[in-house]
């Protein structure tokens, strides 16, 4: 979450430099992994956008902009639910309220950061989020002057951890101090959302009544289509199973082929530091569980508990 500056060199020969960004203000998380590719200056545009987007969603919850970047970069916090929807896929709303996803170690510094620095109000009672049995994330919230921020605490170091016990795909995006992913980018790009397996009744039906039934509605009527079933969203006839994107026997991690993914930072202003942080990482390991498209998927199992671990990056990165 570095504050990045857009170029004064031009991005385009024909195009003036002042209008550069404009050109990038549509462009998604997919576009950002694809056209950073072509030179280095394409890679700084691209984390200048995304450094502009974060500072204009951030500044509507916090008057310190750098100071909490500085707070998210010593502890580890990551910024998901609907505001990194919004910042990797600008054509989605802004969000109503900032979600913070902080390693278990953490909440404690980051709530009195907004209590004493930014006088938000004491958080309430913790909500639960739950995922292969287990509780896996905490959650509180602070508010002032009608803005509220949640604060997400991790059960394990790996503030990333909580994202897999999110209701549906198009919620397991971040955007952290040092990268950025998108782990379903494609389905979101066409407003499509796999259901979590884990969050539902016998891990296929959603509840007739209570807040996840409503919560689907309210994406339905937003435009979005859901689905707990893979296959019919499949890119392929045949689903490859484990090395699938969204089968329930995918496996999975964030910074995988399937994901939209990249560093903050551009690749003249990283340091050796900077790659360390980022090797050293740690990430959830998961399958979303559940019913699989056909018995060749996994063995001829057909149905999967739902399951996440926390793993080093380096032991997944060449799966």
């Amino acid at each position: 979450m570095h504050r990045v500056t857009y170029p004064t060199v031009r991005l385009i020969p024909a195009l003036p430099a002042e209008l550069s960004p404009n050109f990038l203000a549509s462009l998604d998380a997919v576009d950002f992994a694809l056209v950073r590719r072509t030179n280095s200056t394409w890679d700084r545009y691209v984390c200048a956008e995304l450094s502009h987007r974060v500072h204009s969603v951030v500044s509507e919850y916090v008057s310190d902009s750098e100071a909490f970047f500085q707070l998210c970069q010593a502890s580890g916090t990551v910024i998901a639910g609907l505001a990194a929807l919004h910042i990797l896929f600008p054509s989605h709303h802004p969000p109503r309220t900032l979600e913070l996803f902080l390693p278990r170690e953490a909440y404690d510094v980051v709530e009195t950061h907004f209590r004493r620095s930014e006088h938000y109000g004491v958080p309430p009672p913790a909500d639960v989020l739950d995922d292969d049995g287990k509780s896996v994330a905490e959650g509180g919230q602070v508010g002032h002057h009608g803005r509220t921020v949640h604060l997400i605490q991790s059960r394990s170091e790996c503030a990333l951890h909580p994202l897999v016990g999110e209701l549906h795909s198009a919620l397991f995006n971040y955007i952290g101090p040092s990268d950025f992913a998108s782990a379903y980018p494609l389905l979101v790009r066409r407003s499509r959302g796999l259901l979590n397996p884990a969050r539902l009744d016998g891990w296929r039906n959603l509840p007739d009544t209570g807040p996840l039934q409503d919560a689907v509605e309210s994406w339905l009527g937003g435009g979005w289509e859901m689905s707990v079933e893979w296959r019919p969203w499949s890119p392929v006839p045949k689903c490859s199973g484990v090395h699938s994107a969204g089968c329930a026997a995918a496996s999975r991690w964030f910074g995988d082929r399937f994901c939209a993914s990249g560093p903050a930072l551009p690749v003249r202003d990283r340091t050796t530091a900077d790659q360390r942080r980022r090797n050293d990482a740690q990430t959830p390991f998961w399958w979303r569980g559940g019913f699989t498209c056909a018995p060749g998927c996994h063995s001829g199992v057909r149905l999967l508990v739902p399951g996440a671990r926390v793993v080093d990056k380096e032991l997944v990165t060449n799966m």
